[in-house]
């Protein structure tokens, strides 16, 4: 079953109206693991709480039907994200997929061999 890491910065596609969730199901047909870490919420909550807020509650919703995971991570997610893909054994890669919109992070993914899905100007998310 694909695990899909979404990165604190495609949340704010919600503000643009862009249900990431059900874009990530529809490009992932199937058994999906959505996945957060503590250090996505971490960064959500020092920015405006205006602007967190939805999110926050959409974090809350999808975690409570269990269609969510939060693991546990410190504060520094790029750093830790490509520290949790290098204990990746070369089977688990390619069922661990990384929703970004940081370039710097889909260029040192991407060297990883790690699969990233981004936003494009049609307002969708894709593979990249």
């Amino acid at each position: 079953m694909p695990t899909v890491f979404i990165d604190t910065n495609i949340f704010f596609l919600y503000h643009k109206g862009i249900n990431v969730f059900e874009e990530l199901r529809f490009l992932i047909p199937g058994n999906l693991k959505l996945t957060v870490s503590s250090g996505v919420l971490y960064e959500l909550k020092s920015l405006n709480k205006n602007e967190t807020k939805l999110i926050f509650k959409i974090i809350k919703a999808y975690e409570e039907k269990g269609q969510l995971d939060i693991i546990e991570s410190d504060n520094y997610v790029d750093e830790w994200l490509i520290n949790y893909t290098n204990n990746l054994e070369e089977d688990q890669k390619k069922d661990f997929i990384v929703c970004t919109n940081d370039f710097e992070l889909k260029q040192k993914l991407k060297n990883k061999k790690i699969r990233i899905i981004s936003p494009k100007s049609s307002g969708h998310l894709e593979f990249v």
